[in-house]
C-alpha cells in the first residue's frame, strides 16, 4: 500500500481506499498506509464490522464505521493558512456547580440555557478552579458575561460579570 502526498495533510484509515477532498481550503488525501514523514495525520478511522457483536447481549453484529479527528494536528496544519479565528468566541454563561452533588443539576441548567431560540454559548466549570474568586477571575479573563451558581437542589443564582460583547449576540 502507498500513501499519496497531498499538500502535507493526510487522513489515515482502514478500508477507505484513495480519495481527495477539500477541508477548509487545505487539500487532503485519504489512504490505507502508514504515515509519511513530514506529513500529519489529521483523521483516522475505518470499518469495524464485527465490533458491535462483541458488546451485543446475543452477539449480533452489524456493519460499523468509526473515525476521529486529531485536532492538534489539524490545528497545526490550518494555522499557517490564516483560516483559524484569532481567538475563541466569548461564552455568554459559565455554569458552576457549587458542590459535587450539584453537577447533574448544573449540566441540566446548561442544557436549558443552550436550548433557547437565541444562540447562547455556555461553559460548565469542571472544578479546575478552587475558589469562587478564582472562578470569577477566570470567567473575566475569558470575557464571559454571566456566571450561574447551581446548588445540589437545582436552585440557581445569577451573577453578572461584564456587559455583553458586541458580535456575541
Amino acid at each position: 500500500m502507498s500513501r499519496r502526498r497531498v499538500q502535507g495533510v493526510l487522513l489515515g484509515g482502514a478500508g477507505l481506499g484513495h480519495a481527495r477532498r477539500r477541508l477548509a481550503g487545505v487539500r487532503v488525501g485519504v489512504a490505507d498506509a502508514p504515515c509519511v514523514p513530514g506529513h500529519r495525520v489529521v483523521g483516522q478511522g475505518g470499518r469495524y464490522d464485527q465490533l458491535p457483536g462483541i458488546y451485543h447481549p446475543q452477539g449480533q453484529s452489524c456493519p460499523g464505521i468509526g473515525f476521529c479527528l486529531n485536532l492538534e494536528d489539524l490545528h497545526h496544519v490550518l494555522l499557517p493558512t490564516g483560516k483559524l479565528p484569532d481567538r475563541t468566541p466569548t461564552s455568554d454563561w459559565l455554569v458552576v456547580p457549587e458542590t459535587e452533588q450539584a453537577y447533574a443539576a448544573a449540566f441540566a441548567h446548561a442544557q436549558q440555557l443552550r436550548s433557547t431560540p437565541k444562540v447562547v454559548r455556555v461553559e460548565v466549570e469542571l472544578g479546575s478552579h478552587q475558589t469562587p474568586e478564582a472562578i470569577r477571575q477566570a470567567a473575566r479573563d475569558r470575557r464571559i458575561t454571566s456566571i450561574t451558581w447551581v446548588d445540589a437542589t437545582g436552585m440557581t443564582r445569577v451573577e453578572p460579570l461584564l456587559e455583553p460583547v458586541l458580535g456575541n449576540q
